[in-house]
Parts: C-alpha cells; structure tokens; sequence
C-alpha cells in the first residue's frame, strides 16, 4: 500500500497557506507561497515559489498565470518535493 499523507493542516489558508487563483480557469488549489533568494554568476533575485500537493498543481501548465495574495506569477515547471507534495516554480507576470 502507498504511503499517503494528510496535508490538510500544512496546507491551511488560516495558518500558513494562499490560495492560488488560476486565472482564465477559475481553478483554486492552497498553497504556500515562499521567494527563494538566489545568487549565481554574481546576479541575485527572488524566485517565487509555490509548495503545494503535486495532485494540485498537475493542473498547471507552462506559462499558465496564477494570482496569489494579489500578485500575478507565470507557471514555469514544477519540482517533486517528497511524496506528494511538489515546488511550482513561478516567475513575476506583472
């Protein structure tokens, strides 16, 4: 049998958790919205990054434009981040 995990209380948006709009769909999955500071080449920035039950973010196809806490982000791939949860990588869309 599978393993399965319970994420309903990590994933609370009265705790830790946004929900994230999928605009032109309509679709709404929680998950939690972190900006990841990155460095490489002597260049720095914020990657925003969505975690969230790979199940949920399925959905999400590249370039597809996500609103969260008011901010619109582009889909750009996503990451396994253990069993079954995943990293959506994003990128500011305005």
């Amino acid at each position: 049998m599978p393993f399965k995990e319970d994420f309903t209380a990590f994933l609370n948006t009265d705790e830790h958790a946004s929900q994230i709009v999928l605009q032109g769909r309509g679709d709404i999955i929680n998950g939690i919205l972190e900006r990841e500071y990155i460095e490489s080449n002597e260049i720095s920035g914020y990657r925003p990054i969505i975690t969230a039950t790979t199940k949920d973010l399925e959905c999400l196809n590249r370039g597809d434009i996500v609103e969260v806490d008011g901010v619109l982000y582009r889909y750009i791939y996503q990451e396994p981040d253990g069993p079954g949860m995943s990293q959506a990588v994003l990128e500011f869309a305005g």
